[in-house]
């Protein structure tokens, strides 16, 4: 399987489980030892501190959420991907807006196949 392939496969099981309200399964697509930096909280840093943040994010309300690989690329076990987000919210003035951003990220490719080691989400101003 080609190596963009794999990191849409990786964000549509992400997206499935964030759709089931599932911070494990949203967080087995990490590394054990994987860093997720977001502007809505601090640093979570491994996979327990990650599924914990997803149910903090899931108190908020959000639907239709999206992730689309924009680029990416590998060499041997690390790769990289830019992929862009996005998501229903509540609008400051009441009804539902998109609200999206980028997500940057570095992989780590291990027995079980590729999980995001490193992953930065910057919204949209």
């Amino acid at each position: 399987m080609a190596f963009q392939d794999e990191v849409e496969a990786l964000a549509q099981a992400y997206l499935a489980a964030y759709a089931a309200e599932d911070a494990a399964g949203c967080a087995g697509g990490f590394a054990e030892d994987a860093r997720l930096d977001t502007p809505f909280g601090p640093p979570a840093l491994g996979r327990a501190a990650i599924a914990e943040a997803h149910l903090e994010w899931f108190e908020e309300p959000e639907c239709d959420k999206r992730m689309d690989v924009v680029e990416c690329g590998c060499d041997g076990a690390l790769g990289w991907a830019l992929l862009r987000w996005s998501a229903e919210v509540d609008g400051p003035q009441g009804g539902a807006v998109r609200a999206g951003g980028a997500t940057l990220a570095t992989l780590r490719r291990g027995e079980d196949g590729w999980r995001f080691h490193r992953m930065a989400l910057i919204p949209d101003p």
